[in-house]
């Protein structure tokens, strides 16, 4: 018989097996799941389905950039101290390029060198390993990314837009990873304040309403006065929240939307944020 998908991802799901090896399995006992786990053992990957269901929390997340396309790999084992060794951070660069260079942009889609490479790291260190999450983003010369990695365990990953194709110095370049170090700091949920939702701006209005008309130095006020400092309070309290708000970590007189603006006078070009996301442990 021929395994199907969903088949093979079951069987992948119970045991941690490579999906060559799942479809296999499969194949090779007329898709019996039990018979299917039993053909795996003999084969000699019974260290792999035993552990396939051990709890896998700890581990480290990797970053990589390679020709204008950036990745972000979550890989989770079940102890820090595997996590830290040498073979399995050998093991999650050389999985990370793998992942790149196929532009893989989820686990439903990994490819049967990457399975092959983890059976073979679960035998070694004797540990369950699970590729978890995976973010990948292809961008181009008028697109820059950039990928930034606190301690192995957070990750943050930005694509910038340019109106037009310029060359990016060291120290320009230094300045969009160093936005992306303030980024992971706060992990804003917004690019700008007008993005936040409606309804949950409009909550939080009535609220701030409400504290100022209960604070005595704010009794005889016109509604327009409050309603002008309702505003305000509302911009600082979700500053954190936004990216282009952020105080830029090395100077925190500017925020990010000041910063991004004088890198565009600097380079002579337009610079924006498009997109941005976070990986964390």
């Amino acid at each position: 018989m021929i395994a199907s998908k969903d088949d093979i991802k079951k069987l992948r799901d119970m045991t941690g097996c490579g999906i060559a090896d799942c479809k296999k399995a499969l194949e090779e006992t007329n898709g019996d799941f039990n018979k299917a786990i039993e053909y795996l053992r003999e084969k000699g990957l019974a260290k792999s389905v035993k552990k396939a269901d051990r709890e896998a929390s700890e581990g480290r997340v990797f970053g990589l950039v390679e020709n204008n396309c950036g990745i972000l790999v979550e890989i989770n084992c079940e102890t820090d101290f595997v996590g830290n060794s040498k073979d399995f951070r050998d093991f999650g660069e050389k999985v990370t390029k793998i992942l790149l260079k196929n532009k893989v942009k989820s686990n439903e889609n990994i490819p049967s060198e990457v399975e092959g490479l983890r059976g073979e790291t679960v035998l070694k260190l004797n540990e369950n390993i699970k590729i978890n999450r995976i973010k990948y983003i292809e961008g181009d010369n008028l697109h820059p990314i950039v990928t930034f990695i606190q301690m192995g365990k957070d990750g943050t990953i930005i694509k910038y837009k340019l109106d037009k194709e310029v060359n990016l110095d060291n120290s320009t370049k230094e300045i969009l990873e160093d936005i992306a170090v303030t980024a992971s700091f706060y992990k804003p949920s917004y690019k700008v304040y007008e993005n936040i939702e409606k309804e949950r701006l409009e909550k939080e209005r009535e609220l701030v309403m409400k504290e100022l008309k209960n604070d005595p130095k704010f009794a005889n006020k016109p509604d327009n006065v409050l309603s002008n400092i309702v505003e305000g309070k509302l911009r600082k309290n979700f500053q954190n929240e936004c990216i282009m708000e952020l105080p830029y970590y090395k100077d925190e007189t500017k925020n990010i939307k000041t910063l991004i603006s004088e890198v565009s006078k600097k380079i002579g070009a337009n610079l924006d944020i498009e997109e941005f996301y976070f990986v964390k442990i």
